[in-house]
């Protein structure tokens, strides 16, 4: 098999509203890896998963692996960018579901302390909790900047953490405005490009 990026479409507001019932905004990348597994990056807005959307999504997963309706769809990692909700939600409504069918392997994030956003965005951690118990031997890596992994056939390079922003010869060049400020930002390669 031949790793495939796959940029998996979510809901949004047609006229880009964030209201209690649209999203003007989520995030959701499906990489099949040459070995079959599959590399997760973020999970989406809760209010882009209703039911139709989240089975949409299982049997896009269970299509793309070749996984029959008994079998379990390996994730080897589930990267998360950073802690806002549209890019963390909607995975939770995907394994509440359907964890029992699903082999999850690594997650892989760095968050900041939950001090450190004055309580703000408690989602990821509420993410992190529920896999942990559906989940207990599952690996954690923690990013950081400079740090490689392989993926199967999939090299990973972190570039960035939010680490990176509190040093303090960052603070002037990259000023911390919002929660975006404290993503992971990886480099992937797959076969030289």
């Amino acid at each position: 098999r031949k790793t495939t990026l796959y940029q998996y479409g979510l809901y949004y507001d047609p006229d880009n509203h964030m209201t209690e019932k649209t999203a003007n905004c989520g995030m959701l990348y499906v990489i099949r890896l040459c070995d079959n597994s599959l590399f997760l990056m973020d999970g989406g807005f809760l209010l882009q998963w209703n039911e139709e959307a989240m089975e949409g999504l299982w049997q896009f997963l269970r299509r793309i692996t070749d996984t029959p309706e008994d079998g379990t769809v390996r994730i080897s990692c589930w990267y998360f960018t950073h802690t806002h909700a549209d890019h963390i939600d909607g995975c939770v409504k995907l394994l509440n579901r359907h964890h029992d069918q699903i082999a999850l392997e690594r997650l892989m994030f760095n968050f900041p302390l939950y001090s450190a956003l004055g309580g703000y965005e408690p989602s990821a951690y509420y993410v992190r909790e529920q896999m942990g118990k559906w989940y207990p031997g599952v690996r954690y890596l923690k990013l950081h900047t400079g740090q490689k992994f392989t993926l199967a056939d999939m090299e990973l390079e972190v570039y960035y953490t939010q680490e990176d922003a509190v040093l303090p010869e960052a603070i002037t060049r990259f000023p911390m405005r919002d929660g975006n400020c404290m993503s992971s930002i990886l480099k992937l390669t797959v076969g030289g490009k």
